[in-house]
């Protein structure tokens, strides 16, 4: 193969990886962004096998879960406390969505 046909296969092995790197990124972000923080909790709280009963809030679910899972209770009260934060707080949209990605 001559030395030009070889910088050429380089360049566009390159250039492709480039550019599936790049949509690779968009699909991540776009599919993290679009999932609810409140689905991503209450995944996570599955996980701890506590399912919410019906009309239980959520600060008591987790409240429940805390008292099922001592070790994490820090953590599930920070979760409700931001929740009760977030879905009571008048907001513009873009701080919303600030608070919604941490």
């Amino acid at each position: 193969m001559a030395p030009i046909q070889r910088q050429w296969l380089r360049l566009s092995v390159l250039l492709a990886s480039m550019v599936a790197l790049g949509l690779g990124w968009v699909m991540v972000r776009n599919t993290s962004a679009g999932r609810h923080p409140l689905d991503q909790s209450l995944r996570l709280l599955a996980r701890f096998s506590v399912l919410p009963l019906p009309g239980e809030s959520f600060g008591l679910l987790c409240q429940r879960a805390a008292s099922h899972h001592p070790d994490q209770a820090v953590l599930l009260a920070a979760m409700a406390e931001w929740h009760q934060l977030i879905a009571n707080a008048q907001l513009i949209d873009c701080r919303r969505r600030d608070l919604l990605r941490q």
